[in-house]
């Protein structure tokens, strides 16, 4: 079951990223992080993914960056 205005896919999660003005990237980013580890969590490296040996909202931030970039 869907939930409304839940982000679901990694192109809809970019799709909306670069659509947000950059000014109001930071806390886009905060407001769906839960949606976005889901997303995101079998791509990063596993220690980051627990939060051990890096931190997966900035992971995740990074990695969004770059591919709204490209």
């Amino acid at each position: 079951m869907t939930t409304p205005n839940r982000i679901e896919t990694e192109s809809e999660a970019l799709e909306l990223y670069g659509a947000c003005p950059e000014e109001h990237r930071d806390q886009w980013l905060e407001d769906h992080a839960d949606e976005l580890y889901e997303i995101y969590m079998h791509q990063m490296p596993y220690g980051t993914a627990k939060a051990r040996t890096g931190d997966p909202s900035e992971w995740i931030m990074e990695r969004m960056e770059a591919d709204v970039n490209k």
